[in-house]
């Protein structure tokens, strides 16, 4: 998984923008340390988090079902890859950015992720970030 402190970077940036950040928390991302401050979706029902998907801005998360998911369903989202490859791995759909360092195995850095977010971003709606 990208470093959560990235994850952290890149959301303050884009709320410095003026995006509204919400984060999907499933049990895997329980004890992660997120700011107290974030607003969370916590445990959705898959059909919940299919619909929420399809209503987002943008998503950003690591290598993972819900990433491939957003994919799918045309919501404009950053796939960040550290160690697999993306050229085996990739979620597919029209609007998929991927994002990885030219050496597999280094995870990209937060202004790398934040430049394929800014060519996907167009307005200002709720921007989800999966940490799982």
């Amino acid at each position: 998984n990208w470093p959560l402190e990235r994850y952290l970077g890149l959301a303050a940036l884009l709320e410095a923008q003026g995006h509204e950040i919400l984060w999907l928390r499933g049990p895997a991302e329980a004890s992660l340390g997120l700011p107290e401050q974030a607003r969370c979706l916590v445990e959705l029902p898959l059909e919940t988090l299919a619909a929420s998907l399809r209503h987002t801005r943008l998503y950003v998360g690591n290598d993972t079902g819900i990433t491939h998911l957003a994919g799918m369903l045309g919501c404009p989202t950053v796939a960040v890859f550290g160690p697999t490859d993306p050229q085996v791995w990739r979620p597919l759909g029209p609007r998929v950015q991927v994002v990885q360092r030219s050496c597999p195995g280094e995870w990209p850095e937060v202004a790398e992720v934040l430049e394929a977010a800014m060519r996907l971003l167009g307005g200002s709606d709720a921007t989800l970030i999966g940490q799982d």
